[in-house]
């Protein structure tokens, strides 16, 4: 027989124990947000694509850029990637805001995987050529690494 009758006292434990750890396969898992690539979008043109890398030439208007995820790591071309000094505000998804205040020829590098905003506020824009190397991003920076939430824009000390 298939099917039997089950007892008032065996409901507590069938009920719970047999349909409890279904619940765990029924709750989805929080999807993640899939923001835009930081590129293109406007002051920002595509010079160069291969199948390793994107090489972008890149200005900060003054006004507010949307959300965003650099989906590649970027670094700098030489000794300098900023060709023209500048000013731009960048924020977290958490709304942690900061100053960022480059010198021309100054270098970048950035890991794949950071989310944020920028907003750029000089009036002459900040411009800079950013070399993005393609690779999968599996090894994006996640929300408890130690990798820091913004890029690095000075000098290494």
């Amino acid at each position: 027989m298939f099917f039997r009758v089950i007892s008032k006292d065996e409901s507590f434990y069938f009920n719970y124990l047999y349909f409890f750890p279904c619940y765990f396969f029924l709750v989805p898992a929080p999807a993640q947000v899939e923001y835009p690539p930081a590129y293109p979008r406007a002051g920002a043109g595509k010079a160069l694509e291969n199948q390793h890398v994107i090489v972008w030439n890149i200005s900060w208007l003054k006004q507010e850029y949307p959300i965003h995820r650099h989906r590649y790591p970027h670094t700098g071309v030489y000794s300098g990637v900023y060709y023209s000094a500048g000013d731009r505000v960048t924020a977290s998804l958490e709304g942690e805001a900061r100053d960022v205040i480059t010198d021309a020829w100054n270098i970048s590098f950035q890991p794949s995987g950071v989310t944020h905003t920028a907003t750029g506020v000089s009036d002459e824009p900040l411009q800079a050529i950013f070399i993005q190397i393609k690779r999968d991003t599996q090894n994006a920076v996640g929300e408890n690494s130690g990798i820091p939430a913004f890029p690095i824009d000075s000098p290494l000390d």
